[in-house]
């Protein structure tokens, strides 16, 4: 289950890391009593049982549409299913410390264009897949705050492939990887436990060096000097998250939760991939990103069955890319999504299972191809747990 693979999300942030946490649109940062508190919100960890897992399996199924502003047919991306898997852990160390981790993928990427369509020399193939090892210490200072603090441990495999100009022909496949690192700290401020509970966490950027190998497959002789296969290097900074959120507990049955994030997505401002021979130009592909918000609200219903909760939430995040840079390497766009669920526990175990579906709105591209990008994601996602 550990090699997570890519799935389209906000820019290409996966955050809900949770089958509660799809249900509720993501909204659990301040409300979070699961292992995965690990990437929500770790200083919840002083407040938990002394230890629990959990593994959580999400199927992914995501679908992207050109429609060209000439009237031309419109084109659509190869469907991606894909499958997201994590594991999280922690254990009391101490009277008031908790450590925990967790293996989890929290960017990823695919996108798959037929050949032959109109934007085939900018992009016929991309990939992007981000598995984070993440180590963290939660330290409970009194019996209503928190805080945490751990380091993410992250590898990065980029693989794009594009058709060639069409005086050659052919195509290019490259593919390559990277190590990087990060800090992340995290406060729970808990005024009335369990009734109302304020949170605040911060994750690092990740500067990560790419070094990897680009296949060039030209269709005609005499380019055999420019198109030789060869080494490539490139980087890229994976962004700062900020997250502000608040729990109210409106009834003894319902909770309520909400919260922002702000990706800083303007430390990806460009990829560029610098082939090893001088006779080869690099390719730039730029993207020009911004700081998105995303706003987020869910809540949870205890029904009269004991240990049977259901849950809904939704959230609206901002697109990251202006239409001067929007690219089909990574269509992006304004986002709304709504999500649902159950969950169960009795005893020391528990399931849960969340469903969301994401709409990207129109987003139009000013850049050949001149068009509008929209796009569709199904998740549905499986928790087991113990405590």
């Amino acid at each position: 289950m550990l090699p997570a693979q890519a799935a389209v999300a906000s820019g290409f942030l996966l955050y809900e890391q949770s089958a509660e946490a799809l249900a509720k649109g993501g909204a659990v940062t301040a409300a979070t009593r699961e292992p995965a508190a690990v990437w929500f919100n770790p200083a919840a960890l002083a407040f938990m049982p002394a230890r629990g897992a959990s593994v959580m399996t999400a199927v992914v199924h995501s679908q992207t549409t050109f429609s060209p502003s000439d009237g031309s047919a419109a084109v659509t991306s190869r469907p991606g299913n894909n499958v997201v898997p994590n594991i999280f852990a922690h254990a009391a160390v101490g009277a008031r410390v908790h450590a925990g981790i967790g293996l989890f993928a929290p960017f990823g990427l695919a996108v798959h264009w037929p050949d032959g369509w109109a934007g085939a020399e900018k992009s016929l193939t991309t990939s992007l897949r981000f598995i984070v090892l993440n180590p963290t210490i939660a330290l409970r200072l009194h019996d209503t705050v928190a805080v945490a603090a751990g380091i993410g441990i992250v590898r990065g495999d980029i693989g794009l492939a594009t058709a060639l100009p069409s005086i050659t022909g052919g195509r290019v496949a490259l593919a390559g990887g990277g190590w990087g690192h990060n800090l992340n700290v995290a406060l729970l401020y808990r005024p009335w436990p369990d009734r109302v509970h304020l949170a605040l966490t911060y994750r690092g950027r990740v500067p990560i060096a790419l070094q990897g190998r680009a296949d060039f497959s030209p269709e005609k002789p005499g380019f055999e000097t420019i198109y030789a296969d060869q080494g490539v290097a490139s980087s890229i900074t994976l962004p700062a998250i900020v997250t502000v959120g608040v729990m109210v507990r409106a009834h003894p049955r319902l909770e309520l939760s909400a919260e922002v994030n702000q990706v800083r997505w303007a430390s990806f401002d460009r990829l560029v991939i610098d082939f090893e021979h001088g006779t080869t130009p690099d390719r730039i592909i730029d993207r020009d990103s911004r700081n998105a918000l995303t706003g987020r609200f869910g809540g949870t219903w205890s029904t009269s069955v004991p240990g049977l909760v259901v849950r809904a939430g939704t959230f609206l995040a901002q697109n990251t890319t202006p239409s001067t840079t929007q690219v089909p390497a990574a269509p992006d766009g304004n986002r709304v999504g709504v999500g649902a669920g159950i969950g169960y526990s009795r005893g020391h175990y528990g399931v849960d299972v969340g469903y969301v579906l994401l709409h990207l709105l129109a987003a139009a591209s000013v850049d050949a191809p001149v068009g509008t990008y929209r796009s569709r994601v199904h998740a549905l996602a499986l928790t087991f747990s113990a405590r």
